[in-house]
């Protein structure tokens, strides 16, 4: 689209749609149990070197503090970042793919497996954990129950001990971890305020353009941004929203559509998963898959992570691999 500031997004926007159509190249190629595997097993390990990276940096003191509030969270030191630019898009690529390799955990009988994939899971975790990204921590947390309660509905008694958990976690690190969860509602913290303001400003743009946006690229948000920004807010990148950047580019249609596709993913994974007939281990794969595009959503509330191409890939990708998981179930 064209801006009244004279910035064009075709670029930005034929890039985009064309890292989306991975999902049809996943689904249609994992044709067989054995490439099933071949990929999962390269997504975990890629996750897992990619966090060793940064709880690494956490352990040599190479941790960043330009995303922090250092005079409300003085116990933190900094945040990871790894092999991305930017904490919260580290912590959006390893949500994605934490919920699987559980999945894994739950359904492989090898032992040996099992044990290799949770290290794994719990390696990834502390690597999230340690991007102290309150919007991941959400959003996988939902992946997480999601994906225990598709497996079993007696997982439900987990959930309980787990929030314990996360309490007693909260009160033996008041300086760091209890502080972060202490403010995750609240606009005392400077980076909420920063996003709560952005959110106003935006919603003064939809005012004007939520049928059809503004069109993609960074260069058409700016142009127009600046035009309903709050006072000293005005150099927003873009709308820390998923949904808000979504329908400031594409429209309220674009959000149909977007729903739409998950709605029909959601209905083709459980209904696959559910089937009495059918294959135990890929639906639980598939709902591993969906379950990390799920937390990955509950991030998006609160950012907007898909300016990173490689994460709007990997979306897309772990998309089309649930519903790889279900055709290889099916065949």
């Amino acid at each position: 689209g064209i801006t009244p500031g004279g910035h064009s997004g075709v670029k930005e926007a034929l890039v985009s749609a064309g890292l989306m159509l991975i999902y049809f190249l996943v689904s249609n190629l994992v044709r067989s149990r054995t490439w099933l595997n071949i990929t999962l097993a390269l997504c975990i390990t890629s996750a897992t070197i990619t966090s060793f990276i940064g709880i690494a940096e956490f352990l040599l003191g190479f941790a960043k503090l330009d995303w922090i509030d250092s005079s409300m969270f003085s116990g933190i030191t900094g945040r990871v970042t790894s092999v991305f630019e930017n904490p919260n898009v580290l912590s959006s690529y390893l949500i994605l793919i934490i919920p699987v390799t559980i999945a894994v955990c739950i359904y492989h009988k090898e032992r040996n497996v099992r044990l290799l994939c949770a290290i794994c899971a719990a390696i990834m975790i502390w690597c999230v954990v340690l991007t102290w990204s309150r919007g991941a921590w959400l959003g996988l947390a939902a992946g997480i129950v999601l994906l225990l309660l598709s497996a079993s509905s007696k997982n439900l008694l987990f959930v309980p001990p787990a929030a314990g958990a996360l309490l007693i976690a909260s009160w033996v690190f008041p300086d760091t971890f209890g502080a972060r969860l202490g403010n995750i509602f609240t606009v005392v913290d400077s980076s909420n305020h920063y996003r709560v303001s952005i959110w106003r400003g935006v919603g003064n743009m939809l005012r004007e353009s939520w049928a059809c946006g503004i069109g993609a690229g960074e260069l058409n948000f700016r142009a127009v941004y600046i035009n309903f920004a709050s006072f000293g807010i005005e150099d927003a990148p873009h709308a820390h929203s998923l949904y808000l950047q979504l329908l400031v580019q594409v429209g309220v249609m674009g959000l149909v559509f977007l729903f739409a596709t998950l709605f029909l993913s959601a209905q083709k994974v459980y209904s696959h998963k559910f089937d009495s007939r059918a294959d135990k281990a890929t639906g639980l794969i598939a709902v591993g898959c969906f379950c990390g595009v799920v937390a990955m959503l509950g991030f998006g509330l609160f950012d907007y992570t898909w300016y990173n191409y490689r994460i709007l890939f990997t979306f897309w990708a772990f998309l089309g691999l649930a519903s790889a998981a279900v055709n290889v179930g099916r065949e």
